[in-house]
C-alpha cells in the first residue's frame, strides 16, 4: 500500500489509535509490548478500524516482532503505519490469489448467475472459512439451530412478509 495513501486514509489514525490504546498511553514503549497487546487484545473498545480484525491484529503483531523496530515512540510513527501496510499488502495478495483461483473455475461465456457462481465453489469449504460453526453440524452449532428452527414455524401470529397475508 502507498504510504501516502495510508497517511490519507483512517488507516494511520486508526493504527497509531490502537497502539496508544494498548499500550494505554504508555510511549515510548518497547516493540513487544505493543506486539503483545495487540496478541491478547480481545475486547472490541480496544481497537480501531481494520484492527478490530484478530488475524489483521495478529499478523501485524508478528510482522512488528520480525521488523526490527526496538520501540514505540512518537518518532516510530511513520514506521508503525509502515509496517501495518506490508500487513495489508501481503492480505491483499492473498485476496487476489484466491480470487484468480475462483476466476479459473468459473465459467467464461454468457453472464453468470448466482448458481454458477455457487456451483464452482465449494459450499463447505466457502463456509468453513467464513462460517466454522455452519460446517460443524455439531449439537449446538448455528447449523443445528438453524435445522431445528426451519421445522418449526418461528414466525409472530400477525406479521407477514410482503405479498403474504396475515396468519
Amino acid at each position: 500500500m502507498s504510504s501516502l495513501l495510508q497517511w490519507l486514509s483512517p488507516v494511520a489514525k486508526d493504527v497509531l489509535s490502537t497502539s496508544v490504546q494498548l499500550l494505554q498511553g504508555k510511549v515510548p514503549s518497547p516493540t513487544k509490548s505493543l506486539s503483545s497487546a495487540l496478541q491478547q487484545a480481545a475486547k472490541p473498545e480496544d481497537s480501531f478500524g481494520l484492527l478490530l480484525d484478530p488475524t489483521l491484529r495478529k499478523e501485524f503483531a508478528s510482522e512488528l516482532e520480525r521488523s526490527g523496530l526496538k520501540e514505540i515512540t512518537p518518532q516510530s510513527s511513520q514506521q508503525l503505519v509502515e509496517i501495518f501496510g506490508q500487513v495489508l499488502s501481503k492480505q491483499l495478495e492473498a485476496v487476489k490469489t484466491q480470487a484468480a483461483q475462483l476466476a479459473a473455475k468459473l465459467p467464461t461465456k454468457g453472464p453468470l448467475s448466482f448458481e454458477q457462481v455457487l456451483k464452482a465453489l465449494n459450499q463447505e469449504e466457502l463456509l468453513g472459512r467464513f462460517a466454522p460453526s455452519l460446517v460443524a453440524g455439531a449439537e449446538g452449532s448455528i447449523a443445528s439451530d438453524c435445522k431445528d428452527r426451519s421445522q418449526k414455524s418461528t414466525r409472530t401470529p400477525g406479521w407477514k412478509l410482503r405479498g403474504e397475508q396475515s396468519f
